[in-house]
């Protein structure tokens, strides 16, 4: 986002990814990247939403013809100033409106900035995937007991049944990974 940004680059750039996403089998690109879409002081808030979702429907076509899907990730308030809600994510994937654009749901960002299930529940049809980690930690589930079943119900609730990433900061890797998927499967077991 802002003044100078080189949409022609961009694209070029967009169209590598595609094509060794493609060659690698990768199905999911996810679109974070919170310091690419932060707005700069100075510029409007409104240009910049304007900008991501000119972005993404350009980016739509390049994905389709490399058999990719784009994921807008929104992330926390501490992290970027754009795209920080599930809710603001859904209405610029809806505002995009291609079927290889669509919207990531991360249990930590909306936790860490209160933001409920019932986000979730309004991007019925817009989530493809889902990342989880605890909201105060970002560590994996069952670091210290978070729940975040509430979350899982609302995924429920809108029929997902689409990946679920553990994507969190780990201490030691091979001592968490089980128990952290063990906790991710009995709370949405729970749910």
């Amino acid at each position: 986002c802002g003044p100078e940004v080189d949409n022609a680059a961009v694209d070029r750039w967009i169209e590598t990814v595609g094509r060794r996403a493609a060659a690698a089998g990768v199905k999911r690109i996810v679109y974070g990247s919170g310091g690419s879409r932060k707005v700069p002081d100075g510029f409007s808030t409104d240009k910049a939403r304007e900008q991501i979702v000119g972005h993404l429907k350009r980016f739509g076509p390049i994905a389709a013809k490399h058999g990719v899907v784009i994921v807008l990730e929104p992330l926390n308030k501490a992290e970027c100033n754009i795209v920080t809600t599930v809710a603001e994510g859904a209405g610029i994937v809806r505002d995009v409106g291609h079927p290889n654009i669509c919207l990531l749901a991360d249990t930590h960002h909306m936790a860490k900035d209160g933001e409920g299930p019932r986000s979730i529940r309004e991007a019925a049809g817009l989530i493809y995937h889902v990342h989880v980690a605890e909201g105060n930690s970002r560590g994996p589930l069952g670091t210290t007991g978070e729940d975040q079943r509430l979350y899982f119900r609302a995924m429920k609730d809108i029929g997902y049944d689409e990946r679920i990433s553990i994507e969190c900061n780990w201490n030691d890797f091979s001592l968490q990974l089980g128990p952290a998927i063990a906790e991710l499967r009995r709370q949405w077991d729970e749910a």
